[in-house]
């Protein structure tokens, strides 16, 4: 049976590194789910923490990848494979149905050496597609069927989808339903279009739940506060200004994901103000990092408490990791 484990929860809890622990223990190799990650050049304010000099090793031929801004490979990090960092250019829109894309023959090809994929990162929406499936991916907009949509109230747009999608709007809980934006989707991916694409289920891997193994690590707020913050620190004095400053020279915060990125786009104020008053700034900009970070991760932890399939483990709890390697043996082993 094809197993796959899955290291998830709030950021600064220490996945990569409990990942890295348990790929020597069980024979794995590590496969990113983290969305920042994925960008190349965006390497300290994501935290992608690679040995200095470490070196690519591209996949693509190997793997039937063809698309030519996707960077398939991996770095090796403790003698284990880390894949998925460093896919495409901060200029790229990756989205979920990118990663099913890449994700998936990665993990199968790490089946056929007969190891354990290790999915670590704390996207919970590239999981749950990867995982679940979704089912409007690679449905692309159908912009002048949505113009006809934007002038209908919620409760018309409610009936409509309830009337040509039920499946998809009955599994819509009360803020989609009530969000014009995700009913016009609902209704645009059930209606024929003129280019011939249809409403689909959106790949990703199917796996019966005993295949896969969450395993979320947490700590009380306080606790994930401190190390947030810590976290800020370390980035700070590793060089982030001058490695934004450098991919500033490439791209902008307007035209890539800078400007969306927390850690990232917390410094445009920073970099828009002359040289003599930056100093002045930079408080600024931490204490909006930090604050942002926090609120990051008060949001996944909400996102992953309401997978009931995830076994909790906290990283203050003495005995936590030798909790966790027997929690992940005994689900390893099983038949």
């Amino acid at each position: 049976m094809n197993k796959l484990l899955v290291v998830c929860g709030p950021t600064a809890m220490g996945k990569t590194a409990l990942a890295i622990e348990l790929a020597k223990k069980f024979t794995g190799e590590l496969v990113n789910a983290d969305s920042r990650q994925i960008y190349r050049g965006m390497d300290i304010g994501t935290g992608k923490d690679l040995p200095v000099n470490s070196k690519f090793k591209t996949q693509n031929s190997k793997l039937g990848i063809k698309k030519e801004r996707y960077q398939i490979g991996y770095y090796l990090v403790s003698g284990v494979p880390i894949w998925l960092l460093d896919v495409v250019w901060p200029d790229y829109r990756f989205s979920v149905a990118d990663y099913i894309r890449v994700a998936t023959p990665v993990i199968r090809a790490i089946w056929q050496r007969k190891k354990l994929p290790i999915l670590v990162g704390g996207t919970g929406f590239y999981l749950k597609g990867l995982l679940e499936g979704v089912d409007t991916i690679g449905i692309t907009p159908d912009w002048p069927f949505r113009k006809k949509l934007e002038g209908l109230t919620v409760d018309r747009l409610q009936k409509r989808a309830q009337k040509v999608n039920p499946n998809r709007f009955n599994r819509m809980n009360y803020s989609d339903r009530h969000n014009p934006r995700r009913l016009i989707r609902v209704i645009e991916v059930a209606h024929p279009r003129q280019d011939g694409e249809k409403f689909g289920e959106g790949g990703g891997l199917v796996l019966d739940k005993e295949q896969v193994f969450w395993l979320g690590l947490t700590a009380a707020i306080g606790k994930l506060d401190q190390k947030i913050s810590q976290r800020v620190k370390k980035r700070l004095e590793m060089g982030l200004g001058a490695e934004i400053e450098e991919l500033l020279k490439r791209f902008s915060f307007d035209n890539s994901v800078l400007g969306e990125t927390i850690g990232y786009r917390q410094w445009q104020e920073y970099f828009q103000t002359p040289p003599n008053q930056k100093d002045q700034v930079l408080d600024d900009v931490v204490d909006g990092w930090k604050r942002a970070e926090r609120q990051y991760a008060r949001r996944q932890l909400t996102w992953f408490k309401k997978n009931k399939q995830v076994n909790w483990f906290s990283i203050e709890k003495k005995g936590w990791l030798s909790a966790v390697v027997k929690a992940v043996d005994q689900w390893y082993i099983k038949k």
